[in-house]
């Protein structure tokens, strides 16, 4: 995910990895927030719309419940973000862009590459707590 990249390419390479038979994920590659949400989703097949910096992205893990499993869910958001939108986030609101940088610490630490211009949005950003009595425990990438 970065600035310039285009929809059909996130699509492609969410697909890889969430469409796994065994828990029946049925992906939703993500979509723009609020009145945007769907009608205007860049993340499909074939999609030659182009991630412009400053858009906001709702990211969806959703496992439905496949007996005798529990089902998980998840969103969060973040921004694409180009240089110059970075360096003026960092220098008009340094409190925002320390914030955004603990969660890209923490998303590598759980083993997301992420592109300078991912921005998470969410303190618990690609998390997934499927133990719900134990929230401190998280699935982590390998």
């Amino acid at each position: 995910m970065y600035v310039g990249v285009t929809g059909s390419a996130v699509y492609e390479s969410v697909r890889e990895y969430m469409e796994e038979p065994f828990f029946n994920v049925a992906l939703n590659a993500g979509h723009l927030i609020r009145d945007e949400e769907w009608i205007n989703a860049p993340f499909s097949p074939g999609s030659e719309d182009v991630l412009v910096s400053g858009t906001m992205i709702q990211c969806d893990i959703i496992v439905p419940a496949t007996p005798p499993y529990p089902g998980a869910h998840t969103e969060d958001g973040l921004v694409v973000a180009d240089e110059s939108l970075r360096q003026q986030l960092q220098s008009k609101y340094p409190e925002v862009w320390a914030r955004i940088q603990r969660r890209r610490n923490m998303m590598r630490d759980l083993g997301y590459e992420l592109h300078e211009d991912v921005l998470p949005l969410c303190e618990m950003q690609g998390q997934v707590t499927p133990f719900m009595l134990n929230p401190t425990q998280v699935i982590r990438l390998k």
